[in-house]
């Protein structure tokens, strides 16, 4: 399991699971197939890979391994997934691939995710959101709009069979977007 280093930089541990595929690799080992893993995918690369093609080899490195699917962390364009499923296919990576879906729901919010994962925002978007910024109800109107727009066209695409949605405890938006989808299903009880 990895999550953001505690201090700056990241450092290795002795006999600790360096790398995801050595993790993967120990899970299979041990436990055959008793577990379903899930490993991470960057459709615009791992911001601190050598390049975009070294990090579609280390995952498949992690796919080989015994990884079961992947999740992609987010991003902000439909094309880039797409064109992500395709490279994975390309080399030879066939299981299945879940985007990572973000609707916006604030500026600070997104200023803080966008930080961490070291991802660039489009400025079609920046454009839209920056008038927009202190009002809250807005930015999540807008963030709504754009992730139901996204998701119509990964799913319409007919490579796309899930969805995983970043909430971050924030379920309003992600709830509004699978009731426009029509696969919102409220509880009978």
């Amino acid at each position: 399991l990895f999550s953001d280093p505690a201090g700056e930089e990241w450092e290795e541990e002795v006999d600790g699971f360096n790398y995801a595929v050595d993790l993967v690799k120990h899970i299979r080992n041990e436990f055959d197939d008793y577990f379903d893993i899930c490993v991470a995918g960057y459709p615009k690369g791992h911001p601190e890979a050598e390049s975009y093609e070294a990090d579609l080899r280390h995952l498949k490195e992690k796919v080989f391994a015994g990884a079961d699917f992947i999740i992609t962390q987010l991003f902000f364009r439909p094309e880039t997934f797409l064109k992500f499923m395709k490279d994975c296919q390309a080399i030879g990576i066939t299981c299945p691939i879940i985007p990572g879906i973000f609707p916006i729901q604030g500026y600070h919010s997104l200023r803080q995710l966008v930080k961490l994962s070291k991802l660039e925002v489009p400025q079609e978007i920046k454009d839209v959101i920056e008038p927009i910024k202190d009002n809250d109800a807005a930015i999540r109107n807008y963030g709504v709009e754009l992730a139901v727009s996204m998701c119509r066209e990964l799913l319409d695409s007919g490579m796309v069979h899930g969805l995983h949605f970043y909430t971050l405890n924030r379920e309003v938006a992600t709830t509004e977007v699978l009731k426009r989808l029509g696969i919102w299903k409220e509880d009978p009880r």
